[in-house]
């Protein structure tokens, strides 16, 4: 008891330091948001092969959304003429006129004009809870406490959107995501949102945790974490009564390690790497007897090592970033194919092993299982989701599908988008935020 009441003061004091330093403080349920400098979230990789790396799903993971909307079958665009007319009422300023028909739209500056700078970006990952901020000491402090910290994709930056969609990453792990951030004991709220119904949305949030414990976990198995997003989903739009209708919802990819085959911090764990150990040997030798059979008059095994380790950095740098095995960071610090030879050529044939060896054990421990029947699972059943928070589901449905239909636009009337986008460039839109970049939620005495 005593080391929780310590605990809990240090926390305490890193937060009036904190409230100090930084430029405003929020309230999420018992959260406390805070804002400290942090860089923006930029990073270009598609799902296609994000998914399967895990030092994008480990490290970045969140929201993701890069899909292309395509229209639907009865629609034929022969032309299509978009336009931002501010002295319209806000929602109903993107205009746009399809094969020569006005279509009407409905969307808010503060959902609008982030939305299209984030389809025009080059970057897709929106939020992720696993951020940096530019004091790397402080960062450090913060995490060792308890603290998460929290980076947004630039165009979501200080927005509402960026509110909205920082909360939707935690929308299933978090008792506080049936709330909505609050200054001074006030809602932080868009045109066209309402306050919460914060007992309507806790029964919600019952009712999704139990269908999360009984009809996945138990069923498909423990999870270690999931990515939103909308790969190879079918977004689609088409006009309604002259209205512009999008279609389409985010998908939860769940996954966890190879690794956590045996279960989560399960007592089988120490069993299970010295299943993966074992594997791993056997294929090297393998390959290794392999190759002395195909070439056994000239084989030279320090080439072949060698060669061996080139190959697999190739194809799975990235997979190997967010390890801190020393072995493979030290070899990974030269960060050129040449370089990285001379530094291979330099080494012993036995150290050349141990590099190939841990790098082998770690692609196959942390190769990233897709749990598809359970992700399918919690798909078929977003209402469940949804009802935790349908403003913070909202938002996160507008981000997707209008990113999509906007990626359509920019690859098929590039001229058209480009006007757009110059026209939105400086629009100010409210409420003014400035997102939190800190999250500490205390925890709750038994």
């Amino acid at each position: 008891m005593k080391n929780f009441q310590l605990k809990k003061l240090s926390v305490l004091f890193l937060i009036l330091l904190l409230s100090l330093s930084v430029y405003a403080q929020m309230q999420l349920g018992r959260a406390t948001l805070l804002h400290a400098k942090a860089p923006a979230l930029m990073n270009p990789m598609h799902l296609s092969s994000g998914l399967s790396n895990p030092g994008f799903v480990s490290g970045v993971g969140g929201v993701v959304f890069d899909a292309v909307a395509s229209p639907n079958e009865n629609i034929t665009l022969d032309n299509l003429q978009m336009d931002y007319l501010p002295e319209e009422a806000d929602g109903k300023r993107l205009v746009l006129n399809i094969n020569g028909q006005n279509i009407e739209t409905h969307i808010y500056d503060w959902q609008l004009i982030p939305i299209a700078k984030y389809a025009d970006s080059k970057y897709y990952s929106v939020f992720t809870l696993f951020g940096d901020l530019d004091d790397e000491n402080l960062q450090d402090s913060l995490v060792e406490q308890g603290y998460r910290i929290l980076n947004y994709h630039p165009a979501f930056e200080n927005t509402l959107m960026g509110l909205r969609l920082f909360e939707l990453d935690i929308l299933i792990i978090s008792d506080i995501s049936v709330d909505l951030p609050e200054i001074d004991g006030k809602y932080i709220l868009g045109k066209g949102e309402i306050p919460p119904k914060i007992f309507e949305n806790t029964l919600g949030a019952l009712k999704a945790q139990s269908f999360l414990q009984d009809s996945v976990q138990n069923v498909f198995g423990e999870y270690r974490s999931y990515i939103i997003n909308d790969y190879q989903r079918d977004i689609r739009f088409n006009i309604e009564n002259s209205k512009l209708n999008i279609t389409g919802e985010p998908y939860y990819y769940l996954w966890h390690y190879q690794s956590d085959r045996g279960g989560l911090n399960s007592e089988n764990s120490d069993s299970v790497y010295t299943e993966i150990f074992s594997e791993v040997y056997a294929e090297i030798e393998s390959e290794l007897d392999a190759a002395i059979n195909r070439n056994y008059l000239s084989f030279d095994e320090k080439e072949w090592i060698i060669r061996k380790i080139l190959e697999i950095t190739d194809d799975f740098e990235e997979g190997f970033a967010f390890m801190q095995d020393t072995v493979i960071q030290d070899y990974l610090e030269h960060n050129d194919r040449n370089t990285r030879n001379s530094y291979l050529h330099r080494m012993d044939v036995e150290h050349l092993y141990m590099l190939f060896f841990n790098m082998r054990i770690v692609l196959k421990a942390f190769r990233i299982v897709h749990l598809e029947n359970a992700s399918e699972k919690i798909s078929e059943n977003i209402d469940l989701i949804k009802n935790i928070n349908p403003a913070v589901w909202k938002a996160g449905v507008i981000t997707m599908r209008y990113s999509a239909f906007f990626r359509y636009i920019k690859e098929n009337f590039p001229l058209q988008w480009n006007s757009f986008m110059k026209k939105i460039q400086d629009v100010e839109i409210e409420p003014e935020v400035e997102t939190p970049s800190i999250m500490y939620i205390p925890e709750i005495e038994e």
